[in-house]
């Protein structure tokens, strides 16, 4: 039967080739819609590594100032606002707060005798960063204030880059060079991602102070608030950080609750991927009319052939069969090529995804695929079979 179904569409191919075109092009579609939209919830459903609940972020944009003028303005600010009775501790650091669009990604190549791994993400934060972000340590300590200002520069790791770096083996006290410093390392942190459609990636933390003007000052104050804290203290805090400006005249002052930048720093992917769904839905339905037009037209057409396999017997269950299974060939047929497309994506990786993803990808857009067809089969398929052979043959 299946060979037969296989003969009936390869001898109709050149009639079934626009359609096979449509359902060609849209598992490729599917493919590619399915394998962000895996790889995206993959991500989001990854731990961040650290708690954003009762936490405020005041984005700074000192970078004009002087920065002896800078730092003096970063002093004031710190003295402001930890009297202020709503807040409870507060962390500087350096484009390494979370759900900030503006972010400066910096990347440096570590070594480690031999080892190599390229563009690893640097997060530069102050001694007090890891108790307001409630980051707990897999291994050994976060920074102390007498830390700073060392030959070697202490710093916290995350565990992809322990695992690139040492494998198995203990980091702590472990020497790390870069081309411009040399690193030791103290502790280690299980992940830490700035936001739920980052990718964690090797990273670690390195040490900054709103003292030390030979280096990049920090842009963001986390500050963690008492439970209860209203939407007002928003205001109250940009009024005091305004008020610690002094004479260095305006410069831009951004705050918010984290939860709000989360949901405004996330709406943009989620509008992105809708607008996306949503072309692919059209297209889809585009090939689902298409088809289901095609179905019944072809049954139309062959009223006659109809008619004489249920004169020599053939049962309304066997035709309902055939109708169903000349529609999984052509699919079939279709589809072959596009898994051979979809499989490069396997060896070459043009996305930078896991291997699971395009997997997971390709089956889902061939179930898909199925699904779709099966349903467009159904109703011109059940009309096929109930086609009387007297009266198909007595139109003929």
């Amino acid at each position: 039967m299946t060979k037969h179904l296989f003969k009936l569409i390869w001898n109709g191919k050149w009639n079934n080739l626009l359609l096979m075109v449509e359902v060609f092009i849209s598992f490729l579609v599917l493919f590619v819609v399915l394998t962000i939209g895996t790889h995206n919830l993959s991500t989001y459903r990854q731990p961040l590594g650290f708690s954003r609940e009762n936490l405020w972020c005041l984005t700074l944009g000192l970078w004009e100032l002087p920065k002896e003028q800078a730092a003096a303005v970063l002093q004031r600010m710190q003295q402001r606002l930890q009297a202020l009775p709503e807040v409870k501790e507060m962390s500087f650091v350096k484009d390494a707060a979370p759900y900030q669009p503006q972010a400066t990604r910096y990347r440096k190549d570590l070594t480690v005798e031999s080892t190599v791994v390229d563009q690893v993400i640097q997060w530069p934060v102050d001694d007090r960063f890891a108790k307001v972000m409630k980051i707990s340590l897999a291994e050994g300590r976060w920074f102390r204030k007498g830390d700073y200002g060392g030959r070697t520069q202490p710093i916290v790791i995350n565990n992809q880059l322990k695992e690139a770096l040492f494998g198995d083996l203990s980091p702590l006290g472990k020497t790390i060079t870069s081309k411009e410093h040399t690193f030791v390392v103290i502790g280690v942190v299980p992940y830490y991602r700035r936001a739920e459609n980052e990718r964690e990636e090797p990273g670690f933390f390195s040490q900054v102070t709103i003292g030390d003007t030979l280096k990049a000052l920090p842009s963001d104050i986390l500050i963690e608030v008492k439970p209860g804290t209203s939407p007002e203290f928003g205001e109250k805090l940009a009024r005091e950080a305004a008020l610690s400006l002094g004479d260095a005249g305006w410069q831009y002052i951004s705050p918010g609750s984290l939860q709000d930048q989360r949901e405004e720093y996330l709406g943009t992917d989620f509008t992105q991927m809708l607008l996306t769904v949503i072309v692919c839905f059209f297209l889809i339905a585009n090939v689902v009319v298409g088809l289901f037009g095609v179905l019944w037209q072809k049954i139309n057409r062959r009223k006659a052939e109809i008619g004489v396999r249920r004169a020599m017997g053939a049962t309304e269950n066997k035709i309902y069969l055939q109708m169903i299974g000349e529609v999984w060939v052509m699919a079939a047929l279709s589809i072959l090529p596009g898994g051979v497309l979809a499989s490069q994506f396997l060896f070459f990786n043009p996305f930078g995804f896991e291997l699971e993803s395009y997997l997971w990808g390709i089956a889902l857009a061939t179930i898909t695929i199925y699904v779709l067809i099966t349903l467009c089969a159904l109703y011109p398929s059940r009309k096929a079979s109930q086609i009387q052979p007297a009266l198909a043959l007595h139109a003929e």
